[in-house]
């Protein structure tokens, strides 16, 4: 099935804040993801993320996600390997996530490069 939007390795994990997390703290997150994207604009597609407004119950485990397109399979590999990704989740992530879960996939089929 072709979907419209391109050819793309998506990106997405849900985040639940310890609940003493402070709005400095989340703009840290907001801000490492940003300057990820800056470092690599022309292998991110697209880079969405905020806070999770669903009213459902069953969405209360998690009060945070992000998305991230990624234009090839190589763009991927490199922001999952970076020194900027280890360092963010190490001293940015790790203090304030409860628990996480995180979904790979491709939209059409990814090119490698």
């Amino acid at each position: 099935m072709r979907r419209r939007g391109g050819r793309v390795r998506r990106h997405i994990y849900s985040f639940k804040f310890r609940d003493d997390t402070t709005e400095e703290q989340i703009e840290a997150v907001r801000s490492s993801y940003e300057a990820m994207r800056a470092a690599d604009p022309d292998g991110w597609a697209s880079l969405t993320m905020g806070p999770n407004i669903s009213q459902s119950p069953r969405s209360a485990r998690y009060n945070w996600v992000v998305t991230i397109d990624f234009r090839t399979y190589k763009a991927y590999r490199d922001y999952e390997e970076s020194a900027a990704h280890r360092e963010m989740v190490e001293k940015v992530l790790t203090p304030i996530v409860e628990r996480l879960s995180g979904v790979d996939y491709d939209i059409d089929e990814t090119p490698p490069e």
